[in-house]
């Protein structure tokens, strides 16, 4: 995964691009999404072995996500991870072949970077990360043992205490996550009725923190599945919708104590645990798999062209190996791609309870996907977010999103966030989103990743269409001359007015990126010349940007439109 961007891979079309963005490589940028973009990068690159949340817990204790006052302060270069001039030099000695990893996904030489570098936050995360790598290989999952590590080698004057009251703190559960999920649960006899008891109990605990209830649009649904050398459902996903009838029927579940037919319960869960006589949802709910074991199964071939025939489906697949016996292949297989993200390896069954918010926020951020022509239906709480995988055929894919105020984000690379992204348009409960991807000139299909974030302080329902080609109403311009084209729903379009504005502005003699426009929400305005806009950034940064050829600004749909 490389951190620079690749032009005109995504166009879009009728609304234009908001300029593709990455904060992560601006000095002194913070904030929320900032580290999450940082922590998803260097995740998502398969370089380290799994940090366990380490990275992203120690942005928070250190400096509030970069929001502490002192996080940036002069003569200081840490940046938001706070790496002391001390450790990021300790980082220069890092193995050949980890440099040689750093370069070939982020194209970075790492024994060129300065400390003063690190004012970029991805320089930062990486440097911390670096150096975690080198003082721990094996990072510890709890947070009370992150805490000693932070302790004895990164910060070596900070109290656990704080640290783990921090953690605490960040870790709010995935309460607005909704998604269908199955929990498939080794029952084979080397389990053991001792660890088969603690099984139980984690599955209880893990959904404490859940969104579990009765709303078929804005609640998780569970069910469980255990499997030994044949598969026993314990209940559907419509099953249960309180957390007290789901725990008593955890309670009542036995135990099988016989072999481990793992193809069987992959084909099970890839045919019948997501039906819709199970309990499942359409496709605009996201569906999970959590698939747990301590061994090898029956039959290696099997188990590993199940998972090849589960990965057709559009299901998340998480696979969580417990103890010295797994078989880190078949692990591999069962999980979804990239299994640096979606495996999760234990030493022992009682450090499931420390793996429980790492389920959450891959809970939290498993995608939709949209793979055909179909449309697509899904609600979003206020002010709330959902990621979604888009499958772009060869021919191309025009895809439509509408249904409330919001923005979209995309990117060709990961989830965006508004801090990391290729492409972001914005939509109108009257206008909505439309974008054009190219097919691969190899003639095989993509993927383009998006994320949809809610601007409404309702539950709002949206829409997703999708065509297997280019499609845009407004080209050429379809409207009389004095009005602008704007795509509408079912990619039809319409005619609008274009409001004279009475003042323009631009970044040298009429800024409006104050931190009363930013408090008003406003962060976007019309420049002196109709062909640009400004875009003001967090701290009142502010950035003149042009639209596409053809395109001039409009307030009112508050992007660029066709001129």
């Amino acid at each position: 995964m490389k951190i620079f961007l690749v032009p005109c891979l995504i166009v879009s079309t009728i609304l234009s691009v908001q300029g593709a963005v990455d904060e992560t490589l601006v000095e002194r940028a913070r904030g929320f999404a900032v580290v999450q973009s940082v922590c998803a990068k260097i995740n998502l690159a398969c370089i380290f072995p799994e940090d366990k949340l380490i990275l992203r817990r120690i942005a928070y204790v250190e400096s509030n996500d970069g929001l502490d006052g002192d996080a940036y302060q002069p003569g200081y270069y840490g940046g938001i991870w706070k790496v002391d001039e001390s450790n990021f030099l300790a980082t220069k000695s890092l193995n050949p072949s980890l440099q040689s990893s750093i370069y070939a996904e982020f194209n970075i030489d790492w024994k060129t970077v300065s400390w003063k570098d690190l004012l970029k936050p991805f320089y930062s995360g990486l440097a911390a990360r670096i150096y975690l790598s080198m003082v721990s290989p094996n990072i510890p999952r709890s947070a009370e043992d992150q805490a000693l590590l932070w302790n004895q080698n990164y910060r070596k004057n900070g109290q656990t205490s704080v640290f783990v009251d921090k953690v605490n703190k960040l870790n709010t559960g995935c309460k607005q996550g909704v998604a269908d999920i199955a929990l498939i649960v080794d029952g084979s006899g080397s389990i053991g009725i001792n660890n088969f008891n603690v099984v139980k109990s984690f599955l209880k605990n893990l959904t404490e923190s859940l969104n579990i209830g009765p709303d078929p649009e804005l609640h998780t649904r569970i069910s469980v599945v255990q499997f030994s050398n044949s598969v026993q459902q314990e209940f559907d996903l419509n099953d249960h919708s309180t957390l007290a009838g789901y725990g008593t029927a955890v309670d009542k579940m036995g135990y099988l104590n016989s072999g481990t037919a793992t193809n069987i319960a992959l084909d099970f869960l890839a045919t019948e645990s997501f039906l819709q006589s199970s309990g499942a949802r359409g496709a605009g709910i996201p569906k999970i798999g959590i698939v747990m074991t301590d061994g090898h199964s029956n039959n290696l071939r099997d188990t590993l062209e199940a998972a090849k025939r589960l990965h057709q489906k559009d299901i998340t697949v998480i696979a969580i190996g417990i103890g010295e016996n797994i078989n880190n292949e078949e692990l591999k297989a069962i999980a979804t791609d990239p299994d640096c993200k979606n495996v999760f390896r234990l030493d022992g069954f009682f450090d499931l309870e420390a793996l429980k918010e790492s389920i959450e926020i891959t809970t939290c951020e498993a995608p939709i996907y949209v793979s055909n022509e179909e449309p697509m239906n899904f609600t979003l709480p206020p002010f709330e977010s959902k990621n979604i995988k888009i499958t772009v055929s060869p021919s191309g894919l025009t895809i439509e999103i509408g249904g409330g105020d919001g923005v979209v984000f995309f990117s060709n690379e990961t989830y965006p966030t508004s801090s990391f992204y290729d492409m972001k348009i914005n939509m109108f409960f009257d206008i909505p989103a439309v974008a054009y991807f190219p097919g691969s000139t190899k003639l095989i299909d993509r993927y383009v990743y998006s994320r949809i974030e809610s601007n409404t302080d309702k539950p709002c329902s949206y829409e997703i269409e999708t065509v297997n080609k280019e499609i845009n109403r407004c080209d050429p311009n379809p409207c009389p001359s004095h009005q602008k084209c704007v795509p509408k729903k079912h990619f039809s379009y319409g005619c609008i007015d274009e409001p004279r504005t009475s003042t323009t502005y631009n970044c040298e003699d009429k800024n409006p990126c104050t931190n009363e426009n930013a408090d008003l929400g406003k962060f976007f305005f019309p420049h002196d010349d109709r062909t640009k806009y400004v875009q003001c950034g967090q701290w009142e940064t502010c950035h003149e940007m042009t639209c596409r050829p053809g395109m001039v600004w409009s307030s009112r749909a508050n992007t660029c439109v066709m001129s």
